[in-house]
C-alpha cells in the first residue's frame, strides 16, 4: 500500500481502495483527514491530479519534478531519462537488471515519505533499501 497526499485537494491518494483498512484509516486521521470522505484512488490508466498511468508504470507530475512508480521492470531504461525519482516495489527487486540511471532509484518498503521542493523531489524518511 502507497499513497500520495495532495494538500491543495485535501486528499490522500491510494495506489489502490481495497484491503489495508486499518493503516489507511491511520493515515488519513495522522494529516487530519476524515477517512470516510478522503479516500481515493489512484487512477490505474489516464491521468488525474497530476498522475498519468499506464501498464508500465505511473508518472506523478507534480511542481516540476517527475516521479516514476514502475509497474513492470523492463520499462526503468525509459523511465531513467524522464524521471527525477523511480520507484520501484520491492517484489520487483530480483528482477531489475543492473542499468546506469541519472535518475534517484529506491525500492519501495514501508515509512518512505518524498516531499517535492523548487522542482526536486526530496526523501525525507525512509525505511527503504
Amino acid at each position: 500500500l502507497w499513497a500520495v497526499y495532495m494538500p491543495d485537494q485535501k486528499q490522500l491518494l491510494f495506489n489502490h481502495k481495497r484491503g489495508h483498512d486499518f493503516v489507511r484509516k491511520q493515515w488519513l486521521q495522522h494529516i487530519g483527514l476524515n477517512p470516510e470522505t478522503s479516500i481515493k484512488a489512484i487512477p490505474k490508466f489516464g491521468g488525474e491530479n497530476g498522475f498519468y498511468c499506464d501498464d508500465m508504470a505511473c508518472r506523478l507530475m507534480r511542481s516540476g519534478a517527475v516521479i516514476s512508480i514502475l509497474h513492470m521492470p523492463h520499462i526503468l531504461e525509459k523511465e531513467c531519462y524522464d524521471a527525477n525519482l523511480i520507484l520501484i516495489p520491492d517484489e520487483m527487486r530480483g528482477r531489475i537488471k543492473h542499468t546506469t540511471c541519472a535518475s534517484q532509484l529506491l525500492f519501495m518498503r514501508d515509512n518512505l515519505e518524498i516531499y517535492i521542493q523548487d522542482g526536486k523531489p526530496w526523501v525525507v524518511k525512509t525505511n527503504a533499501k
